[in-house]
């Protein structure tokens, strides 16, 4: 086994001897790619996370924006359609959130 081979590849560990030296460029690439191997679980939760926390603040937007449509008069017909929702569904949905 070389300097650079993974020591446990189920690990994905890579065995180093001796202290830490600057890496040859070839080296240095195989660590990059098991590094972000290993952080791609947490990176895609962290998007999972962000793109939850948008759909949150749309879906609370959408429910403002549908209480004030109601407040000028909009139908639940109306409302429903631009929705993509029937004026039964929007009614439903948000005429009980007032």
């Amino acid at each position: 086994m070389t300097e650079w081979e993974l020591a446990d590849p189920a690990a994905r560990r890579l065995a180093v001897t001796g202290p830490w030296a600057d890496l040859e460029a070839a080296d240095e690439t195989l660590v990059m790619t098991e590094w972000r191997r290993h952080i791609a679980g947490w990176q895609a939760l962290e998007e999972v996370e962000a793109t939850a926390a948008r759909q949150a603040a749309a879906a609370r937007a959408l429910d403002e924006a549908v209480r004030a449509a109601v407040v000028a008069g909009a139908s639940w017909a109306d409302i429903g359609r631009v929705t993509g929702l029937t004026a039964g569904s929007a009614t439903e949905r948000w005429s009980v959130r007032d």
